[in-house]
This record gives structure tokens, sequence and C-alpha cells, in this order.
């Protein structure tokens, strides 16, 4: 016989991070009492305490192009403050202007959120691994000069 209660849910901060800990309670044969502390990032539920307009796109940029084995990825996911990010700079308004990544090891294909640097002039991605096609959507990006 197995008995289950969820005991309590709170939310906590940790490195920089949200997380959600549950702490469940089993009655089992022959162990009774055995508490189980369950430690769940709001990141991995979609959920990010960033609310910067640009912080999805850059994100969806780093996992779709194996960020983890990029050349230099200095800041990169380690905060809110993109503007801080290896090859990211910011306009006067802390939004993305320019992204240069070029030979920094990107591999995997462009993702199409990338259209959500609404103030993105410049977009640098040369000597990469990239693959597939440009997504139709980076046509929003009217303010790319040539």
């Amino acid at each position: 016989m197995k008995h289950v209660s969820h005991l309590i849910s709170c939310l906590t901060r940790f490195q920089g991070q949200f997380f959600i800990i549950s702490i469940y309670h089993f009655w089992l044969r022959p162990i009774r009492g055995l508490l189980i502390v369950l430690l769940t990032s709001l990141t991995h539920l979609g959920w990010s305490q960033c609310t910067h307009p640009d912080y999805v796109a850059l994100t969806d940029l780093y996992n779709a192009t194996n960020g983890p084995n990029w050349t230099t990825k200095t800041n990169w996911l380690t905060g809110c403050d993109i503007c801080d990010w290896y090859g990211v700079n910011c306009d006067v308004n802390g939004r993305v202007s320019l992204l240069e990544l070029s030979n920094n090891q990107l591999s995997g294909s462009i993702p199409a959120s990338l259209s959500a640097l609404s103030d993105l002039q410049e977009l640098y991605l040369s000597s990469n691994q990239l693959s597939g096609s440009i997504p139709a959507s980076l046509s929003a990006l009217t303010n790319l000069k040539d």
C-alpha cells in the first residue's frame, strides 16, 4: 500500500533563477515516512523572471544554435541584462541593435523568433555551421542595414 501526500510547494530564488520546491510525503512498506523534495526550475517550465523584450529571441538563438558549445558565450543566459552578453550591443533604449556572433561555432538553424529583435540594425553570423533556410519572418527586421 502506498499513500502519497503533497505537503508544501513554495517559490524560492537561487543564483538568480526561480525554482518551485515541492515536498512530498510517502508512506511505503517497508519504508515509512519517506520525504521527497523536488526542485523544478521555472525556466524549464517556460517561465522566466526576465521581462526584457529581446530576451526570449536571444535565448532561442542560443538554444537553437548549440550555445553551450559556442567558442565565446560570456554572460549568455547568466542574467537578464542581455546588453552584457557577448556579441550583443544595445541602443540607448536598451534594445538589441547589433548581434555579432561570426566565427563562434554556432551550429543549427536560425530561429524564427529572432524577428522579435525589432531594433536590430546589424546581424553578423558568418563563418559558423548554420544550416537550414533563413526564416521568412526575418523580413520583419526592417531596421537591418545593407
